[in-house]
């Protein structure tokens, strides 16, 4: 197994200072540091389900580097935490050459991987991986496709009763995007497959005309519990943000939030994730038609299995064209939500310069039951749009929180790919 340390490195602990309603600073800690990503995708972290640490644990996470003898798209990697003042290690692991979308694990230890890879220069094929070793080798037990030119595999989860749920979209041969979901109760080799919306007009990914799709799943435990699916149904520019819900283990659907702001507005629900109290948050954006327009951050939550929602955060955004990608629960109960910033600086009244930052937002519930949040910058400012973004984020049983993303601080040099680590 080729190991990977090049120039990786523990960074000297840092104050990093709030642009917030909260004025106080809070402190994160790299224990990534690796000069030279060839992109910005990072999309997945998890803890490492063979982990010895219950204090420092491995993580699992994605992201691709520069090594010239590597021709994938994405590469999964173990990376051994640090200690302070100590040096980071990252392993790579073997994905055959999967775009990684989301990361699960079962009861029993077994790793998912949930995406797509290409099939040829025009098609790409939904592709769930499983991995009962750590991470080391994989093998594939799901690839599907519509016969269309695109199929992704975007949320999945293992369920308490080891059900493996995974949900996204594909394309069919008329270009009309559906929202998928599929279950498997038995590992991987048998599958049971939902197609339980589609557009009513041609589709298009690159500028999400008419997209119909799911991207985030999970459980949440007790009678009032189920599975949840989250995504968005699309008509013209506009998305109407979904909520679905199954009590049998993914055989039957309902629908329990769609909610939209406005009528003449767009809503998208991305990520879902459940606390030890059996709460759902749903986070997502709403806001014009046009996507690259502000689009500001909303988190819904359901303390009743999904009956009732209110939103908890938001609409927030800071400059134009926001973008969340993730969000956890940690030990403690807070909500943090992972993604991008993109904030406008007048030159004249004809100019004006960009620069994104990778954000963090933490939500704290207070006594009354209201939500507060503090706005946390994991990477500095960098020039233009996507030049920075925080794309996943996790928490480990001792309270701790992980941050991967990547930054570049020009158009000409090469992006620098960060996990951060916060202590409470």
């Amino acid at each position: 197994m080729r190991r990977l340390v090049g120039n990786l490195k523990v960074l000297t602990l840092a104050l990093v200072f709030l642009t917030t309603t909260n004025t106080t600073a809070q402190t994160w800690e790299s224990i990534l540091e690796l000069s030279g990503s060839a992109n910005g995708a990072n999309r997945s972290l998890i803890v490492d389900p063979l982990t010895t640490s219950a204090y420092l644990p491995n993580l699992i996470v994605t992201g691709k580097t520069l090594d010239p003898v590597d021709s994938m798209p994405e590469k999964l990697h173990r990376l051994h935490q640090p200690m302070p003042d100590q040096e980071g290690l990252l392993e790579g692991l073997d994905v055959a050459g999967q775009t990684i979308f989301s990361l699960a694990m079962d009861r029993n230890g077994a790793l998912y991987s949930a995406g797509d890879y290409r099939l040829n220069t025009a098609q790409s094929a939904w592709l769930i991986r499983r991995s009962g070793d750590g991470g080391s080798t994989w093998s594939t037990v799901r690839d599907f496709t519509l016969g269309g030119s695109t199929a992704q595999a975007r949320g999945l989860t293992v369920t308490e009763a080891g059900t493996i749920v995974v949900c996204g979209f594909a394309f069919d041969a008329g270009n009309y995007s559906h929202w998928i979901v599929q279950t498997s109760s038995d590992g991987g080799y048998n599958w049971n497959t939902q197609d339980l919306f589609r557009s009513t007009r041609a589709s298009s990914l690159s500028t999400g005309e008419n997209m119909v799709w799911a991207s985030g799943v999970a459980e949440a435990a007790g009678p009032n519990g189920g599975l949840f699916v989250v995504g968005s149904r699309g008509n013209g520019s506009a998305g109407l943000w979904t909520v679905l819900r199954s009590r049998d283990g993914g055989q039957s659907w309902q629908t329990k939030d769609s909610w939209l702001p406005s009528s003449r507005g767009s809503s998208r629900a991305r990520k879902v994730t459940v606390d030890a109290l059996g709460r759902i948050f749903v986070l997502g954006d709403a806001g014009s038609w046009d996507e690259s327009w502000i689009s500001p951050w909303v988190v819904r939550m359901s303390a009743d299995g999904g009956e009732t929602w209110k939103t908890i955060f938001g609409p927030w955004h800071e400059g134009r064209q926001p973008v969340p990608w993730d969000l956890t629960v940690d030990s403690a109960g807070n909500v943090w939500i992972a993604g991008q910033i993109l904030r406008e600086y007048p030159v004249s009244k004809r100019s004006t310069y960009y620069l994104s930052t990778a954000t963090v937002v933490q939500l704290r519930e207070t006594v009354s039951g209201a939500w507060n949040y503090t706005v946390h910058a994991v990477s500095p400012e960098c020039p233009d749009n996507g030049s920075a973004s925080a794309a996943s984020i996790t928490a480990d049983a001792a309270g701790h929180v992980y941050v991967n993303g990547t930054y570049r601080t020009s158009s000409t040099t090469p992006r620098t790919w960060f996990v951060k680590r916060f202590t409470p």
